[in-house]
């Protein structure tokens, strides 16, 4: 075989390699990938549009933009050439995800997604087997013709990593801060993606469309981005990183603090968070910070001591909070509803409200000792009017595009 034709074979087949065998099998590792890919290529959009972005308000009263729309389709088309069945959950409309899902196969102009997508396929696998090799982290995307990689290595022998799709879901929130980005602020912008396997949040990718202080980005995207969960032997990373990360431990006599939305720092936010202060459990000052991808990126980095995210009302939905779950739960937090309970990742989208709010910690024993107080405070003023009781308060309202 000459030269040519073997590099045409090695294109046709890295190509071919993003496809399933069948529509209902499933490689763990394969959609891993593709989210990670996915996150990247919604932020081609979103990067582009930030000078004409057609703002403009949904039914809900929640901001929208021509970049929600572009990233999603972008993340929905890389996520189904893994699985054209898998189920896909995205904040925008299922007309708008279906709109997105015709013409499957790889065309001449979507050689940057096919390009990254065999760097991840490699990154992911080189995780799972515990390899220090980090193919995200070179500075340029190479060509399809480019033969300098060989991915004939990249098969893991564990029939458990190939699943049927109706055991998975994926959650996407394409451009978490949509009223920032609008408005110009592109510091709080997050895209967000989750794969739920089994009714539990088992892998997750937080990225930064325009970088994130001085944190590595992937190749030459400018994109930062966090992945990692259950599925990588409950581990996260940067990409482009061969360490993986963890909560940073607390710095002696600094206390934890709490992470909360400057528009909702009122009622049963403040209170409970002052109460929590009283009782040595965190500073008493906490930290207003936007978007609920910014919030979870807070946790898990911790810079500034960030222990706990407490909101205890409507005001997210499920694809606000499903990759920070899986990567919380892979670094010993934790993340559940008001009560203690794990979310209920088999709802509909009409149904994706967070309708008994969130309360996150990268702190296990802090997130216990929250759920605790917090439910004998209700307890205890149960048959009066304290405000701890009313959890439809004024001041849940919609902020960064219910990102609470």
């Amino acid at each position: 075989m000459s030269r040519e034709l073997e590099m045409q074979h090695d294109k046709k087949r890295k190509a071919e390699r993003m496809m399933p065998e069948d529509e209902k099998s499933v490689h763990l590792l394969d959609l891993a990938a593709a989210a990670i890919t996915a996150a990247v290529a919604a932020a081609r959009p979103i990067q582009e549009f930030v000078s004409d972005n057609n703002a403009r308000l949904k039914t809900d009263g929640s901001v929208v933009t021509d970049a929600d729309i572009a990233a999603q389709g972008y993340i929905t088309r890389t996520l189904r050439q893994v699985s054209p069945s898998v189920v896909i959950v995205g904040e925008e409309s299922t007309e708008e995800m279906d709109m997105h899902q015709e013409g499957l196969s790889l065309t001449t102009e979507d050689n940057y997604i096919v390009n990254i997508m065999r760097l991840a396929q490699e990154e992911v696998r080189n995780r799972y087997l515990g390899r220090s090799e980090c193919p995200l982290a070179e500075g340029k995307i190479p060509s399809m013709s480019d033969d300098s990689r060989a991915n004939d290595d990249l098969d893991v022998d564990d029939s458990s990593l190939i699943v049927d799709s109706d055991r998975l879901r994926v959650f996407v929130d394409p451009l978490d801060g949509s009223k920032a980005y609008a408005s110009g602020d592109y510091d709080t912008v997050t895209i967000l993606i989750a794969i739920i396997f089994d009714g539990r949040p088992y892998f997750g990718v937080i990225a930064k469309p325009f970088g994130y202080n001085h944190y590595p980005t992937l190749l030459d995207t400018k994109c930062f981005v966090l992945y990692g969960g259950e599925l990588l032997k409950s581990h996260a990373y940067f990409a482009g990183v061969s360490e993986s990360c963890a909560i940073p431990p607390l710095p002696v006599n600094q206390s934890p603090r709490a992470i909360i939305s400057s528009s909702r720092c009122a009622g049963v936010v403040k209170e409970f968070c002052t109460k929590l202060a009283a009782n040595n459990l965190i500073h008493p000052e906490p930290l207003n910070v936007s978007g609920a991808g910014e919030k979870s990126l807070r946790l898990i980095i911790g810079k500034e001591q960030e222990r706990l995210w407490f909101f205890p009302k409507e005001g997210t939905s499920l694809w606000d909070v499903a990759a920070s779950d899986a990567l919380l739960r892979a670094l010993g937090g934790k993340l559940t509803n008001r009560y203690g309970q794990e979310l209920d990742y088999g709802k509909s989208r009409q149904d994706s409200a967070n309708t008994e709010g969130i309360i996150a910690s990268n702190d296990a024993v802090l997130h216990a000792e929250c759920i605790r107080l917090f439910q004998k405070q209700l307890t205890s003023e149960k048959n009066g009017a304290g405000k701890f009781s009313d959890m439809n308060e004024d001041d849940c309202q919609n902020d960064d595009n219910k990102g609470s």
